[in-house]
Formats: structure tokens, C-alpha cells, sequence
């Protein structure tokens, strides 16, 4: 059920704001058991507080937390969920996106009577000047990337971003592994560098052994919640890393770039 008042324009990025509502829509119906489908709801509502200010709020009828867990749920790697479904990164990474914009995430939760979720954000400042000279848009040739991340909500938006080209998407390193061996070629692999199971450090090693062209063509996305050893990995590797919450244009520009390289002659 959707709720939404007339409410000014936000201060926000249309693509990192989408990102934060899809994980927390995601983290909702996850909350929620399978069955009794008449009395279980997901309601978004949008409207303004008493400060001007635009709330986007998502209420779910699931499981709900406890004190213990709601005080931790921001935690980087901290998760709920079974070994291997999760990483713990996703509200951590919303988080981040939503102060980065000015704003603030409320999480309120009652075991057994649901989950809900406040996204703060200010209104824009709409000002009578003259029109502002846009960001060039990044052209590039249209190439075949594989693109890999365990989060849902990054997943798309990262497809959404690099729509002008074609994509194969998937939510592991193994199954990264499989498109490799049976798609062929990719221009570019975007990867996840936090992921369970199979990092995208073992993803690269992977590639450095088997398909050693490949490993150039790698750019790495994190949250930035990493360990010390991944963090030498990737002082000692020249592959571009872009930090979430990332902008449009720097990972298109990245892949861009990444895509020209491999069309020079002499490059791999």
C-alpha cells in the first residue's frame, strides 16, 4: 500500500535515494514470513513533518527486532540472516547515502508487530537564477559488462546506471565464475569488493590465474566497511575502486575508461 502526500522536491541523488528505498523495501518483505498474505502489508507513505522536512517512510508488518539487534543494525558485517544470505552491509551503506544527503535514518521495531523505517530528508531550494550548466553527460562506447554484487538494492541501481550498456548481472562470485565460463568475453567486469563466501579479492585471483586479461578490466565498488587485508590488496593493484555511495558519472567514467584500454592496441 502506497501513501503519498503532495510534498516539495528533496535534496537528493535520484539513483543513491532509489538505492536506499529498494534495500529498505527488500529488508521489509525479508521480514516478513511466507503465508497470511490477507493480514501482511509493506505500506510506503511520503509527507512532510512539523520541520518542513520530507519523510518517506516504510512500515512492514514482520517479524520486528529487538532492543538488542536494533541497536547494532547499522554495525558494518553485523546481520540477522543465515551465513551466506547476507553481508550486514545494507543498512550500514543506506545510512551513509542518506547523511551524505543531508538527511538521517530512523529505525523503529517491535518484535512480533513489524519494522519501521524513516527516511529524514530537507527540502530543495528551489532559487530564481539563472539555469545551471549541466555535468557533461559520459559517452563512451557501448560494451558487455559483467557486473557483480550480493545486495539487491546495488544490483539495480548499478543496472540502471550502466543501462547503456549490456549487461550480465549476478549476486556472487561463483555465479560471476559461470558467466565467465560460459558468456565469453566482457569489456568490463564491475565487482563488489564485500560479498559472502567468495570476495571479489578471490573473484580477481580467480581471474589472475585463469583468464589474466580479465583481471585488468576490473573495478572494484565498496562501502567502504573493509578488512586490513583487502585494504592491501588494494593498494597493491592499479584497478580503479569506487566508493559507494558512488555518483553516475564516476563509475560510468570508469568503465569508460576501462573499455578504451582494452581497445588499444598492445593492451589487455
Amino acid at each position: 500500500m502506497t501513501l503519498v502526500d503532495e510534498v516539495p522536491l528533496v535534496k537528493a541523488d535520484e539513483m543513491r535515494l532509489a538505492q536506499v528505498l529498494v534495500n529498505l523495501l527488500i529488508n521489509a518483505a525479508h521480514a516478513i514470513r511466507p503465508g497470511q498474505v490477507d493480514i501482511n502489508t509493506i505500506t510506503v507513505s511520503a509527507g512532510c513533518n512539523a520541520s518542513g522536512q520530507i519523510v518517506i517512510t516504510i512500515t512492514d508488518s514482520g517479524c520486528g527486532m529487538s532492543a538488542s539487534v536494533l541497536e547494532r543494525i547499522y554495525e558494518p558485517f553485523f546481520t540477522t540472516k543465515a551465513v551466506g544470505a547476507g553481508t550486514g552491509l545494507g543498512l550500514s551503506t543506506c545510512l551513509g547515502i542518506v547523511r551524505s544527503m543531508g538527511g538521517e535514518l530512523l529505525i523503529e521495531s517491535v518484535p512480533g508487530e513489524g519494522t519501521t523505517a524513516r527516511v529524514v530528508l530537507q527540502a530543495a531550494q528551489i532559487e530564481a537564477t539563472s539555469p545551471a550548466i549541466a555535468e557533461p553527460a559520459v559517452r563512451s562506447q557501448r560494451g558487455r559488462i559483467l557486473v557483480v554484487d550480493d545486495e539487491i538494492g546495488v544490483l539495480q541501481s548499478l543496472r540502471h546506471v550502466l543501462s547503456d550498456h549490456d549487461l550480465v548481472c549476478v549476486e556472487s562470485a561463483q555465479a560471476a565464475i559461470d558467466a565467465i565460463e560460459s558468456d565469453g568475453e566482457f569489456d568490463a567486469v564491475v565487482c563488489d569488493l564485500v560479498m559472502p563466501a567468495m570476495t571479489g579479492q578471490d573473484l580477481f585471483r580467480k581471474a589472475q590465474s585463469r583468464w589474466p586479461h580479465l583481471s585488468h578490466r576490473f573495478i572494484f565498488i565498496t562501502g567502504g566497511a573493509i578488512t586490513a587485508d583487502m585494504n592491501r590488496f588494494l593498494d597493491a593493484v592499479p584497478n580503479t575502486v569506487i566508493h559507494k555511495p558512488f555518483r553516475d558519472n564516476s563509475l560510468k567514467t570508469a568503465v569508460s575508461e576501462v573499455i578504451r584500454r582494452a581497445d588499444l592496441p598492445g593492451t589487455t
